[in-house]
């Protein structure tokens, strides 16, 4: 690494612990000691009082039944109105007819899982050390990606 590169990281880093530094003194307040406020009884008594108000009332209303809820509204049935069937625009040979029966319902009926299970090839049977071998049965086809210069 160039001198020069240690140097600009050194010098950032220092910065980085100075600004650090004076971030944790600030909040831990390691400057002159702030003396607490004095308050007045009085004003303790009168909070002291509010809170004790407050807390009877959270226990009265724990104590308290809840109301009843509302009643649940019940209506009428409402009716659909049915459209008018449409005229018919022309007198045909097929309107003449007697009118098409109600289509058949759909019935889902599953197709059969498909599996399908290849097995590896088995390794045959060769001396050790055949592998670079190049001579008697070619094993290794270049089109199965298993060998060639790839």
């Amino acid at each position: 690494m160039n001198r020069k590169h240690m140097l600009v990281i050194a010098l950032v880093l220092a910065a980085a612990a100075v600004t650090g530094a004076s971030a944790a003194m600030k909040t831990v307040s390691l400057g002159p000691t702030q003396r607490a406020q004095q308050v007045p009884d009085a004003v303790i008594a009168s909070r002291a009082k509010k809170l004790e108000r407050f807390a009877a009332s959270l226990r009265q209303a724990r104590t308290a039944k809840t109301p009843p809820l509302p009643r649940v509204p019940h209506f009428t049935a409402v009716t659909v109105p049915v459209a008018p069937p449409p005229a018919p625009a022309a007198v045909s040979a097929a309107s003449t007819q007697a009118p098409a029966a109600a289509p058949a319902p759909v019935q889902y009926v599953q197709a059969a899982p498909v599996v399908r299970y290849e097995q590896p090839a088995a390794p045959q049977a060769s001396a050790v050390g055949h592998h670079g071998d190049d001579e008697g049965d070619d094993h290794e086809d270049e089109s199965d990606g298993h060998g060639g210069d790839d």
